[in-house]
């Protein structure tokens, strides 16, 4: 689909606010929220400061408010709701690091090549995501940011407290990502791309 890195999409100048997660996308089981917020009291007991801002609805949200309750994180957990694309931005600006900590759900349903890893690199985030097949093609582990094991709370929570523990790391990574992702996902060359194919086709 591709992403507009150039006028939507795109870093801010202003500082993003520290220890702060975010994530987006329809609040159903393949999307692992509900690992995010398992993760949360390890993260908090090194860093008390940390922020989680969740965005979207869907069938798991009434679940995800009870586990919050239960775990006692309301003072650190944000859910606000759907999101207009055009106010997605601003969002993914204010925070040091995007979590998408997706699964393959009871049903099989899993996902693809998720178009909100892209948006959130183009702000500026780092990425923690998990090691699902398809996800390697957006981030390169070590290198453009952080793949852990589906369904691993121990795994995520270390994953995010080592980041918070050096921040150069999350600039890193969110610099590294930034430089490759606008290669390879920014909307204007993939139509470039689809209209030298389409030509070819049409000219063979």
């Amino acid at each position: 689909m591709g992403v507009d890195f150039q006028h939507t999409f795109v870093p801010s100048s202003y500082p993003k606010k520290p220890f702060s997660l975010i994530f987006v996308g329809r609040l159903v089981e393949k999307k692992g929220v509900t690992y995010l917020i398992d993760a949360l009291p390890a993260i908090l007991e090194k860093f008390p400061e940390t922020h989680l801002t969740i965005i979207g609805t869907g069938p798991e949200l009434t679940n995800l408010r009870k586990q919050v309750e239960h775990l006692r994180l309301h003072q650190h957990v944000e859910f606000l709701g759907a999101v207009i694309n055009t106010d997605l931005p601003n969002h993914y600006q204010q925070n040091q690091i995007a979590v998408f900590p997706f699964v393959i759900a009871e049903n099989g349903d899993r996902e693809g090549l998720p178009v909100v890893i892209s948006e959130a690199i183009g702000c500026g985030c780092c990425v923690v995501t998990t090691n699902l097949l398809g996800i390697d093609d957006l981030i390169i582990d070590k290198h453009s940011g952080l793949l852990v094991a589906p369904k691993n709370s121990n795994a995520l929570a270390n994953t995010i407290i080592k980041l918070f523990s050096d921040p150069d790391k999350i600039d890193h990574y969110s610099s590294t990502s930034y430089e490759r992702t606008i290669k390879t996902q920014d909307m204007n060359s993939i139509a470039i791309n689809y209209a030298t194919l389409i030509n070819s086709m049409v000219n063979t």
